[in-house]
Order: structure tokens, then sequence, then C-alpha cells
């Protein structure tokens, strides 16, 4: 009797409403790990919503590499891309106002009429003090005894 070898069974070989039963199913950092597999699956599986991504900055994996939600691109981004007063007090990871969170660039961009930090503006970004230039997209460290 010769041992029966099974075949691998790609999920790419399922029909695409299968896909998404299987995203209805799954938690939110699932969703998220399997829009990431490839572009099928990045334009089939809708975004998350801003309950649901709310939900997955909770995980584990999102805990240990310290990603948090931003509530205008609706993306988990790491702790660096948040200003302090971001992801503190009410804002932070379970606080009632998590989901005012906004990442430094959608602060820095007009995405919601008016941006959020405006030119001169200090943002202290894990205790280091950086300040808004226009035209930029990210907060500058401020130059001492530079002529």
């Amino acid at each position: 009797m010769e041992p029966t070898t099974s075949k691998p069974f790609p999920i790419l070989d399922l029909p695409p409403e299968l896909h998404l039963l299987i995203a209805d199913v799954s938690p939110p950092s699932t969703v998220m790990n399997l829009r990431l597999v490839n572009k099928h699956f990045n334009t089939l599986i809708p975004a998350l919503s801003r309950e649901q991504l709310l939900e997955a900055e909770t995980s584990d994996l999102s805990i240990r590499k310290n990603l948090y939600a931003c509530s205008v691109c609706l993306r988990l981004r790491r702790r660096r891309k948040f200003a302090d007063d971001m992801i503190q007090g009410h804002r932070e990871r379970l606080g009632e106002d998590r989901g005012y969170r906004l990442c430094i660039d959608c602060g820095c961009n007009p995405i919601l009429g008016k941006p959020y930090y405006r030119d001169g503006d200090a943002i202290t970004i894990k205790g280091s003090v950086r300040f808004v230039v226009a035209g930029t997209r990210h907060p500058r460290r401020p130059k001492f005894g530079r002529r």
C-alpha cells in the first residue's frame, strides 16, 4: 500500500465568495493581514471600519509592534507616527476618545479642511520637541546654535 500524498490546496484556488466569507468571520487583525497577502485580496476585501480598526489595535500583535489606529487614514501606524498627546490620556489605546486619534501625516495635511497641526506648531514625539514647517510632511527638530 502506497502512502497517499495530498496536494497543497492554495487559498487562491477558492472562489472569491468564499474569500469574502472567510474575511467576514475572521477577527480584524486577520482581515488586515489577509489584505496584505496580495493585490487580489487587497482589492476584494473591504477596508476595516473605524470600529474594527480600533479593535485590531488591541490585538497582541498590535501591542507588541506598538501600533495605533489613525481615525483619518484608517491605518494602523507605528508609535513614531503619532504625537505624544494623541496616544496619552483619553486617546490612549483603550481611552474613551481613541476614535479621534490622528497620525502626524494626517494632522499636517488639510484632509479634513484645515490641518490639525499648523506651520510653527510644536509637536512632542516620544519626548522630543519638533516643529511643523509649511510644505513638509514631517515635523522638524529645532536647530540650535546654527547660523
